[in-house]
């Protein structure tokens, strides 16, 4: 699988072992999003997020694939620079995981007052490399 802008992908970890990795080493704290892509697959729905990470050793770009995703809701505004992570909530739930990027409050429940989120069944983390 490549990439429009030519960048190598290694894949890093899938569905839970993603949540680990985010938890642990290449946390999306101080991260910037790069660019997101939306667009239907023959699975589904995918969507994924480029970011920045700011705070890794190993990993300067890194590609959230969500597969299957079920529900989304992204906001943006010419206001608000785009996209620097200073919170997020990265779960996995009944239908498979859900990430808010811009969460109400920093419990470890999903909250309908939650923005800038994803659900979807499946998740894949790739380190892009230039």
């Amino acid at each position: 699988m490549s990439e429009p802008n030519n960048q190598a992908m290694r894949l890093l970890a899938e569905n839970h072992a993603v949540l680990s990795l985010v938890a642990g080493k290449e946390t999306l704290l101080n991260a910037s999003l790069e660019s997101v892509l939306i667009k239907y697959e023959e699975n589904g729905l995918v969507l994924k997020l480029t970011l920045l990470l700011r705070h890794s050793a190993s990993v300067s770009k890194l590609l959230l694939c969500f597969e299957q995703v079920s529900a989304y809701a992204l906001a943006y505004s010419m206001e608000v620079s785009f996209y620097n992570v200073v919170s997020y909530k990265f779960l996995p739930i009944e239908k498979g995981y859900y990430l808010s990027l811009d969460p109400y409050d920093e419990t470890q429940e999903v909250d309908e007052k939650d923005n800038d989120f994803i659900v979807a069944t499946r998740i894949k983390a790739y380190a892009l490399v230039v």
